[in-house]
């Protein structure tokens, strides 16, 4: 790797070998070398940049890594600067005609000013403007600095101040520049007052959105955060479109009942009585819509909710769970969809998934089963944009329609009487290797031969499609276990595997057939790690066939109790239809919505 010993002692060998060349170059003329070496010393510049052209040019069919700079392309380098030292090779004779050796001293300030300059301009450094005040920086280093330094007993001569007058004037264009125009294909440029962060060549932007509520949106009251955004690209107007999902924690505390509870643990039913602590830990949640400018993810309008059940809908609530430390019961209660995800249909209609509990015809009302919550699609309305500037229009509605017909649960072995109902409460103190019942509830949609797919697990990989003539009733099309996955939970036992954002297709080139681009995460002891993974359809078989480094999201500090550690949610993928960047859009920590972009190089350099 670059930056290691051996990189370093290579080089630091590489350049005794050159000093000890130059000095037979320059002593006696290369008499007596040998024909290898002579061949270095006349044309080193063009084999070596031969050779770095060819290794470039390569690594766009064949991955190679090309940071080692220091290790695997040292030699190359050794050679170019081992052909200067004669000045006999025609480039370097070339290079050494007319402006171009005055070009080449501004090469080194520029290597140095980069950083500096691109931290001052604060914006994307594909617009001329940047280049220009970094020229422009590069001639006042080497004509204020460098050269100065190279004669330190002259002093400024005339031509160095024309030059340097020369350097202020770009300097002038280029603050200007920024009010320019820039060149999308590389980095899109946010306000200075958003949070951005530049990783590996790409772009992380804090979604503001926050002041931008409409008043159908439930009051701001303390606590209340807007997390996991869904953005995409729709198909018809190529708007950007985001659903962000608000979510509010709240606790309701009853101390001191002298009740007797029945649990049910690993080795049987236990009893206890007295001092009992109950915990309604209630999560509100709802969904809003808003579109968003593709360049600045400002949103255009405010949000607005999207209402996928009636107005004071009441939801079902789960069996609570028990302490028997402390005797503490603790029941979760979500009230509202959570986590809503966009996608295409295979009509070419706007859609999204969310996960919910069923909603019941009185308050309280328990669910049926151990696994409580449902998955839910509906349709975004055709007119979901006039809507969102209506001012008059209270919230945007929709119908959603329950997905039924596979009902998946992890695949762990579960404690004696678990499928048993009769008991109202269970240990939340299983050993490991027992968990309770449970769905997943982050189902992943995709389109494929005018068919809408569902994953419903990511371990096994299991993939449903609805069925044809219904809306909600899905069956089995594929499922079985992908042998990374298998393995890394025989190292890691208590890791599980859950969806993340709706898949995107991928078209085809002419290096490979079209595929589908799909995120997920692992979730070990409340620490949430995201991954881009690859799948195609394999003689009518889903598999997957790639799976990436883990995606540099960025955390935010915790702010409420919903989650013991900061962590990162990816809930939304598109690409841009222009600059071809990938966008993933997440949750960061229940507490704020993010957006992730990179290139189409950048992603594939996380896969290699």
């Amino acid at each position: 790797m670059e930056g290691s010993t051996t990189s370093y002692s290579g080089t630091s060998r590489l350049g005794d070998a050159e000093t000890r060349t130059r000095s037979l170059a320059v002593n006696q003329s290369g008499s007596g070398c040998n024909p290898l070496g002579i061949l270095c010393l006349n044309y080193g510049v063009s084999l070596g940049y031969v050779g770095l052209l060819t290794i470039f040019v390569a690594s766009k069919w064949v991955p190679v890594g090309l940071s080692l700079r220091l290790g695997f392309l040292a030699p190359l380098h050794g050679i170019t600067m081992i052909g200067m030292v004669r000045n006999h090779d025609p480039l370097s004779r070339f290079f050494s005609y007319g402006w171009l050796p005055a070009l080449g001293n501004l090469s080194y300030p520029q290597y140095i000013f980069q950083f500096v300059c691109f931290s001052v301009w604060g914006r994307a450094f594909a617009s001329f403007g940047f280049w220009a005040f970094l020229a422009a920086c590069s001639v006042v280093g080497y004509v204020a600095i460098q050269k100065p330094l190279k004669e330190l007993n002259c002093p400024l001569r005339p031509k160095a101040w024309g030059l340097l007058a020369m350097g202020i004037v770009p300097l002038l264009f280029g603050g200007l520049g920024q009010l320019s125009s820039y060149s999308e294909k590389m980095y899109p440029p946010s306000p200075p007052s958003f949070d951005v962060s530049y990783v590996n060549g790409a772009i992380d932007t804090r979604l503001v959105i926050d002041e931008m509520a409409d008043q159908s949106m439930s009051p701001n009251v303390q606590g209340s955060f807007y997390i996991n955004p869904s953005l995409l690209f729709e198909p018809t107007t190529q708007r950007l479109v985001a659903v962000v999902r608000k979510h509010r924690m709240r606790v309701e505390t009853m101390s001191g009942l002298e009740v007797e509870v029945k649990y049910l643990t690993a080795s049987g039913v236990k009893a206890s009585s007295g001092g009992v602590t109950y915990q309604r830990i209630i999560w509100e949640s709802e969904i809003g819509i808003s579109d968003v400018d593709p360049m600045s993810y400002t949103l255009l309008h405010s949000l607005k909710k999207l209402a996928v059940f009636p107005s004071q809908a009441s939801f079902c609530e789960i069996r609570p769970t028990v302490s028997p430390h402390n005797l503490t019961i603790g029941q979760l209660v979500a009230d509202g969809p959570q986590d809503p995800r966009l996608f295409i249909s295979p009509t070419s209609e706007l859609w999204l998934s969310f996960f919910a509990y069923p909603v019941t015809s009185s308050p309280g009302e328990a669910c049926s089963s151990h696994t409580g919550g449902k998955m839910y699609h509906a349709q975004v309305p055709f007119h979901w944009q006039e809507d969102l500037s209506d001012g008059v229009l209270s919230h945007i509605s929709t119908n959603a329609s329950q997905l039924i017909g596979v009902d998946r649960v992890d695949y762990h072995k579960h404690g004696p009487g678990m499928n048993d109902t009769s008991f109202p409460v269970i240990s939340s103190s299983f050993p490991k290797g027992y968990m309770t019942l449970r769905s997943e509830k982050n189902w992943l949609a995709f389109t494929h031969d005018a068919t809408l797919y569902y994953i419903t697990d990511m371990h096994p990989f299991t993939v449903t499609r609805v069925v044809n003539g219904s809306s909600s009733r899905v069956e089995l099309a594929r499922s079985y276990y992908y042998p990374l996955f298998t393995s890394t939970q025989m190292q890691h036992p208590d890791m599980v595997f859950h969806g993340g954002a709706n898949p995107l297709l991928m078209p085809a080139t002419d290096m490979r057939p079209s595929f589908f681009l799909g995120v997920f995460h692992t979730l070990e002891n409340g620490t949430y790690v995201n991954y881009a993974f690859e799948f195609m359809d394999v003689d009518c078989k889903f598999e997957i066939i790639r799976v990436s480094r883990p995606l540099p999201l960025r955390l935010s500090p915790k702010r409420d109790a919903s989650i013991s550690r900061p962590l990162g949610f990816v809930s939304g993928l598109t690409q841009h239809p222009n600059t071809q960047r990938i966008i993933f859009s997440y949750g960061s920590s229940n507490a704020e919505s993010r957006v992730l972009s990179m290139s189409l190089e950048t992603l594939e350099g996380l896969f290699t």
